[in-house]
Formats: structure tokens, C-alpha cells, sequence
């Protein structure tokens, strides 16, 4: 059965139930107690004055509370974000297995803002836990505590210094999402620690200022005409599963038992000199 709705008597404003009549009227809401504040406050004003003074505190209660609630959101997000970046640049993971990625895409925050919030984030001074733990849940109801006396300010904070991994990293990958063949090469050789991401952005730069000139078809498996050594994207995978395999307890069990079947199917279908 619903609750009966009742007005406020002091103020006339309608539609609360008893609980929320109670907090109305022990709050700052109710027009009445307003008007008693202002005339504590202000008592030489005239009744129009005191109106705009009323209206006007109670505006700017309401924003205050918009915005720490806007802060504490953007605190929890940027901690979120934070965690998840971390993990698509050390695990070379990218599109399908890029959370951080996912989350942009699917609320459409662009990566200048993303940026933002993560710097808000580490301005706290807080660590990142793995998700789900006590200590995650704990970091965020701290985040509501600094909320309370957070500035907007601090989710103005500039994204990524020019010169940081984090901006190389997320350069290549914005690259690559366009299209880019040589960022998406320099990433591969990022990911199987051929190259620094100094090298790759240097390399993609380069491939990209020269691409009409030197374009042909990918090269799977060869030798090289110098020392006969292997050359191809075939050798660069080779080098991707050894560095994957020695960082195997770092893999999360739900992708492991993934690329467990698509190790089996690959198997499966390996070339006859294989099997010999």
C-alpha cells in the first residue's frame, strides 16, 4: 500500500511523504524556515531582497551538492580508468581486450577527459587496488570523504605530459584505430619488446610521413637477406607467445582458458611438416 502525501504546513509545498516531510521541514528546503534565516542574516533588506537572498542560497546549496557529487563521480571514474590503462599498456593488450578503451566507446568520454579525471585521481594521493577487494571499496569511500571538500578545480587538471609512456602508448593506439598499418606494426613490436615506445612513435611517424612511397604486402615468413635470420610477422608472434607465456600468472584465469581454445584450434590446424 503507497503512503498518503501530504503538504508542508509551514510552506504549502505539496506531494512528501511523512518521512520526507520530516527531513523538509528539520532542513534548509522549507521557504518558510528560509525566509526566518534571511531575516536573521538580513534583517534591514526589503521583502523583495530577502526573496532573491532566499532563492539564491538555496540555488547555491543546490549546485554545491551537483558538484560534489559531480567530483566524487569523476574521483571514482578516473580510479577506474586509471586501473584499467595500466593494464591494457603492461599487458600490450589492445581493441577487443582493452577495457580502458570500452569504457570510452561506450560513454563517449574522449581521452582528454579520461586524462583529466585520472590525474584528479592520482592527485589524491590514493592507490589502485585490484577491483572488487576490501581496499577498493575502502579507496572509494575516501574518495567520497575528499569529495565533500574538493574543488571542481581539480577535475581541470591537464591530461598526459607530451613526453610520458601514457601518451605515446595512447598516440599509437588512436593511430591505429584510424587505419594506420605502421602504428599498428610498431605496437605489435612494442608488445613482443622489440622496441621502446620511443622507437615506435619515431617509426610510425616516419612510416606515416613516407607510407605513399613504401607501401607492399605484409610479409608473413621469410629470411633475411643479411644473416638468413627470420623475418615476418610469423617470427614477431613467435616473440609475442614467449613474452605472453613468461608473464603467464599475470593473466587473468578468464583469459587464459579464452586463448586455451584458440591455442587448440590453432593446433589443430597446423601445417604438415609440422606434425612429423
Amino acid at each position: 500500500m503507497s503512503e498518503i502525501l501530504v503538504s508542508c504546513p509551514d510552506c504549502g509545498t505539496p506531494n512528501f511523504t511523512p518521512r520526507g516531510l520530516a527531513s523538509h521541514r528539520g532542513g534548509t528546503a522549507c521557504k518558510k524556515r528560509q525566509a526566518e534565516a534571511v531575516a536573521v542574516i538580513a534583517p534591514a533588506l526589503t521583502d523583495s531582497e530577502k526573496i532573491a537572498v532566499r532563492d539564491t542560497i538555496a540555488a547555491i546549496k543546490m549546485v554545491d551538492g551537483g558538484l560534489k557529487r559531480a567530483v566524487y563521480g569523476a574521483l571514482v571514474a578516473g580510479m577506474g580508468l586509471a586501473w584499467l590503462h595500466e593494464r591494457a599498456v603492461s599487458r600490450g593488450v589492445r581493441n577487443s581486450g582493452d577495457g580502458f578503451k570500452a569504457v570510452l566507446e561506450e560513454t563517449g568520454v574522449n581521452r582528454s577527459t579520461a586524462y583529466r579525471w585520472m590525474n584528479a585521481f592520482a592527485g589524491t594521493g590514493l592507490s589502485i587496488h585490484q577491483p572488487d577487494s576490501e581496499q577498493w571499496h575502502a579507496t572509494i569511500a575516501s574518495l567520497k570523504e575528499i569529495s565533500e571538500s574538493t574543488s571542481l578545480r581539480r577535475l581541470t587538471l591537464g591530461a598526459a605530459a607530451e613526453n610520458s609512456d601514457e601518451r605515446r602508448m595512447d598516440s599509437l593506439i588512436s593511430r591505429e584505430e584510424q587505419g594506420d598499418a605502421a602504428a599498428a606494426e610498431a605496437l605489435d613490436k612494442v608488445s613482443s619488446g622489440e622496441w621502446s615506445l620511443v622507437q615506435a612513435v619515431r617509426a610510425a611517424s616516419g612510416a606515416a610521413a613516407t607510407k605513399e612511397k613504401n607501401r607492399r604486402d605484409p610479409i608473413y615468413l621469410d629470411l633475411g637477406a643479411g644473416d638468413g635470420g627470420l623475418i615476418g610477422l610469423a617470427p614477431k608472434a613467435v616473440v609475442t607467445l614467449a613474452n605472453a607465456f613468461a608473464r603467464w600468472d599475470d593473466v587473468p584465469p578468464a583469459a587464459r582458458e579464452k586463448f586455451r581454445a584458440a591455442w587448440t584450434e590453432l593446433v589443430a590446424n597446423l601445417p604438415p611438416d609440422f606434425r612429423r
